[in-house]
């Protein structure tokens, strides 16, 4: 009974979790607010 327990919950279900939410959504938040870019920009140009 032990062993179709295991079965019962297999980690492949946690896999499919974590393809939910890729870190790849992280990565377009930061490129869509780069202050650091914007700043740096302005202030080369406007010396």
């Amino acid at each position: 009974e032990s062993a179709p327990a295991v079965e019962s919950a297999p980690p492949a279900e946690s896999a499919p979790a974590v393809e939910s939410a890729p870190p790849a959504e992280s990565a377009p938040a930061v490129e869509s607010a780069p202050p650091a870019e914007s700043g740096a920009d302005t202030p080369k140009d406007a010396e």
